[in-house]
């Protein structure tokens, strides 16, 4: 559809339901949104839904709102700063954000509640852009994110009450240093790197860590928890 959509003045929110008898074959989502400088996305449906926001900018925020189906917002014309994730718990979903070649290398908050997560976020031609990640677990029993495209990533900031499962994925040639901070996190922290073999530096939670880190010179430090640590040296 071609909507328009403009907020005007203030702070708003848009929210986009997807009912559970969507049908992902007849998606054809091209709005044109202006001052909205949030979109909320509630996919109740198994299928994937995909928003193109090629004619949409000026938001700074995307909440994955207790998602059943995957979402895909392509062709953004920014990067947003603030990604939350809330209430996916044992559903394993993805948010797949991909962005304009012009975009510049950003930095990103993401909020965690309860989640369950795969996180993508990419320029069309499948370069990475994200290069410092700050992550808020809060919620639930547990937080899950799988951070894809990854490769220029040189930090993550951790804090937050709730113990973290963060997975750092690259498949491509990785900056040389990455810096894992989590010991303002009130629980313990599950850190897997897969595919970075640069000079990985990981600060653990105060709860119980379990940190693998790949081939590199790393360096790992936790504190009164009962940790596991495996660097693959």
């Amino acid at each position: 559809s071609g909507d328009t959509i403009d907020g005007g003045n203030g702070t708003d929110v848009l929210r986009v339901t997807v009912s559970t008898n969507f049908d992902d074959e007849s998606d054809n989502q091209k709005p044109d949104i202006t001052n909205v400088e949030e979109i909320q996305v509630a996919n109740k449906s198994d299928d994937e839904y995909m928003l193109d926001l090629q004619f949409s900018s000026g938001f700074n925020t995307i909440t994955l709102d207790q998602p059943l189906g995957d979402v895909e917002l392509t062709n953004m014309n920014e990067l947003v700063s603030t990604i939350n994730l809330i209430g996916a718990e044992d559903t394993n979903t993805d948010l797949d954000i991909s962005v304009k070649n012009a975009v510049a290398n950003g930095d990103i908050t993401v909020n965690l509640n309860n989640s369950d997560n795969q996180l993508y976020i990419e320029r069309n031609d499948g370069d990475d852009l994200v290069e410092n990640v700050t992550i808020h677990s809060m919620g639930g029993d547990e937080n899950y994110l799988e951070f894809e495209n990854s490769s220029i990533v040189e930090s993550y900031t951790i804090d937050g009450d709730t113990d973290l499962e963060l997975y750092h994925e690259t498949t491509g040639d990785a900056d040389d240093a990455l810096s894992v901070d989590a010991w303002q996190l009130m629980g313990g922290l599950y850190f897997y790197s897969e595919g970075d073999d640069s000079d990985t530096t990981v600060l653990g939670g105060t709860g119980d860590n379990d940190i693998t880190t790949e081939d590199g010179d790393d360096t790992v430090t936790t504190q009164d928890g009962d940790d596991e640590i495996d660097t693959n040296d």
